[in-house]
């Protein structure tokens, strides 16, 4: 369907704007708000109707700009569009300064560099940032009214991954979006991403569904500690766990990103109380966000370490046949 923003209604002479109910002629194609074409009762060209004749807009009506991004049309004067937000004017410079910026971003990782939004030459103040998908988030534009210039420097590499999904869940208002990072890697995302507590917390509870299985390797190795226990019996509770188990996975990738944007807002708030100055913040802020990979191979090494020692003082006998083969 044509977009007749910015036109004029040939009856009330009133432009459309894209929220309006716009009726077109048959005939000729002219638009009209619904409610005038109905007081009307007919098109207001209809004299002219016949071979050769379509309605074009008046000469005086400022034709409206196409955005390059979804085709819907804009007022001429419009700097963004007014469906997905994409730039439609270059910006002016003075304007594109964020506020109480005092000098450029360097986004932690660094592969902005050279795009909009990556490190502003001197001088020069940085514009908005494009994520991989090619919207433009404005010069000025906050989550959670923080600025995405500062989200940028403590997100690191990733902020145009976290920041478009951030954003759609204040459009949708829905706080649950899928991370398959967290889904498969559980508490390892966590702590990857420096969110310590829910980190321990869902490595607490994958621990304890995996207490089940534990009991049965326990078992077949003839450990003391399950004398009296049979794998029949522990059948119904493993096949409880395993469910749970899924059901874990699927919430813990389904709320990571919420909990990521709470964790991180806050320790961005308590950076920026801490730190005053331009300069130190941003240290602050790319020290303290991004990743931590040696976190994750910490937390991947103990919690083996501890499973192996678990099996080492709990296991029976038959322990080292069952793995080993010996």
């Amino acid at each position: 369907m044509l977009d007749y923003t910015g036109h004029a209604c040939p009856c009330c002479n009133k432009p459309f704007t894209p929220d309006d109910d716009v009726v077109v002629c048959p005939e000729c194609g002219a638009p009209y708000h619904r409610a005038c074409y109905q007081a009307q009762g007919h098109c207001l060209f209809e004299s002219m109707h016949g071979p050769g004749f379509s309605w074009k807009p008046a000469p005086s009506e400022a034709a409206p700009v196409t955005c390059p991004n979804c085709g819907a049309g804009n007022a001429e004067s419009s700097v963004f569009c007014s469906h997905c937000g994409t730039r439609l004017q270059e910006p002016d410079a003075a304007q594109d300064a964020a506020p109480g910026d005092g000098g450029p971003y360097q986004y932690a990782g660094g592969p902005y560099q050279g795009m909009p939004g990556g490190q502003a030459a001197p001088g020069e103040a940085p514009e908005g940032f494009f994520d991989p998908f090619g919207r433009l988030f404005a010069p000025g534009e906050t989550v959670d009214d923080i600025p995405v210039q500062t989200w940028a420097a403590f997100l690191g590499s990733s902020s145009p991954y976290y920041l478009l999904n951030f954003k759609r869940m204040d459009y949708t208002g829905r706080k649950l979006a899928v991370s398959f990072s967290a889904f498969f890697l559980g508490p390892i995302y966590f702590f990857y991403r420096k969110m310590y507590k829910w980190g321990f917390v869902f490595a607490a509870l994958s621990l304890l569904l995996e207490v089940p299985t534990l009991l049965a390797i326990l078992v077949e190795s003839g450990s003391a500690v399950t004398a009296g226990l049979s794998a029949a019996a522990l059948q119904p509770l493993l096949n409880i766990a395993w469910l749970l188990s899924w059901a874990l996975m699927l919430v813990r990738g389904l709320v990571a990103l919420w909990l990521y944007r709470g964790t991180a807002a806050q320790r961005i708030r308590t950076i920026q109380a801490r730190w005053k100055d331009d300069g130190s913040q941003r240290a602050a802020l790319n020290a303290l966000g991004g990743t931590s990979i040696g976190a994750a191979i910490a937390y991947s090494l103990l919690s083996t370490m501890l499973l192996g020692v678990v099996m080492l003082k709990l296991g029976g006998p038959g322990l080292y046949s069952m793995y080993f083969g010996l």
